[in-house]
């Protein structure tokens, strides 16, 4: 299937593949860039750079009392339901257990969908303050449905910066899944992960969330056969302004 990046993301992805290629000296390989695409966005079913999310849980939040109730999944099948992560409005609080530098933790955040939601634990409990540029969401197979998934691509930058118009000061971050709500927390993860450089995050906090048997939307196997296959848009050499297109096997 292919992925279709935003024009800002293009440009972002295409400075990643010229300064790999002249960092080893070699013609970019549809293997090579496969490699690069996959760091560069966390795309791994392990835990490869230092924030991994393994799983979460979304309780609705009372907006007079600001007290959560029972879990609530964000899964569906239906590609008419696939929304950009802009357009969830629900007050929620978002639960995940993470792995940072290899350290398990959970985290707690609250917003108006799961996207400001999960910005609002990382800001919380590992002082990152983070706010969203550019989002996209694009269907993938929507034509089979039961084999649908989401495509999620936001860009993110540090409270306080000016991003260029090229894309300087921020990160993009991907995130894939037939799961809405998942697709868009691994597309935060991933974009989170190209910000934290080497910065110290503080001791993680205990959190206690009440549970009620709910449905963990912990992600699907999406990530256990990933391949990048590079097309005539997707070169080093070529000019990012004629588009990039990365296209994966799952």
């Amino acid at each position: 299937m292919q992925l279709d990046l935003p024009r800002r993301m293009q440009v972002s992805f295409y400075k990643v593949v010229q300064d790999e290629s002249e960092r080893t000296g070699k013609e970019m390989t549809p293997a090579m860039i496969t490699a690069a695409f996959k760091k560069t966005y966390s795309v791994s079913a392990n835990a490869v750079n230092r924030i991994f999310l393994q799983s979460y849980q979304l309780f609705p939040l009372s907006p007079s009392t600001q007290e959560p109730s029972s879990p609530v999944s964000d899964f569906s099948d239906d590609p008419n339901l696939l929304t950009p992560p802009d357009e969830d409005q629900s007050l929620l609080r978002f639960e995940a257990n993470i792995i940072v530098d290899g350290t398990p933790r959970t985290i707690q955040g609250d917003g108006r969908g799961v996207v400001l939601a999960a910005l609002d634990a990382l800001r919380r409990d590992l002082d990152l303050k983070l706010a969203i540029g550019e989002s996209a969401a694009q269907t993938i197979n929507a034509d089979n449905l039961p084999h649908a998934k989401c495509a999620t691509f936001i860009e993110l930058f540090f409270e306080g910066t000016s991003p260029s118009k090229s894309g300087g000061g921020s990160t993009w971050g991907t995130g894939i899944s037939s799961d809405v709500a998942t697709s868009k927390c691994r597309a935060i993860i991933s974009a989170a992960n190209s910000l934290v450089g080497d910065r110290q995050f503080p001791a993680a906090k205990m959190v206690f969330s009440p549970r009620s048997g709910g449905k963990n939307a912990n992600g699907d196997s999406w990530l256990q056969e990933v391949k990048l296959r590079a097309g005539r848009f997707l070169s080093y050499a070529s000019d990012p302004a004629q588009g990039l297109k990365v296209q994966t096997t799952v």
